[in-house]
């Protein structure tokens, strides 16, 4: 499942990265971490909530995996 949800979300994670920048992008991506963790705290409330909480976390994970590849192509500029 959280193969099929990077794949979906890294296509707009990259748009996202070159549109608003490289912070922007952290920022969203570490902010969609936290709040998948936050909600899989709440695991003795109800299990719909670790999904809920697993889904925010993969779909942050694009955000700051493709990070460094933006880095490297504006630190080593053609």
């Amino acid at each position: 499942m959280s193969f099929a949800v990077f794949l979906a979300a890294n296509l707009p994670a990259n748009q996202i990265l070159d549109q608003r920048g490289i912070k922007f992008g952290f920022v969203l991506g570490s902010s969609l971490y936290l709040l998948g963790i936050l909600l899989c705290c709440f695991i003795n409330v109800g299990f719909p909530f670790v999904i809920v909480g697993y889904l925010f976390f993969v779909m942050g994970q694009p955000f700051i995996t493709n990070i460094p590849a933006k880095i490297a192509s504006h630190w080593f500029f053609p």
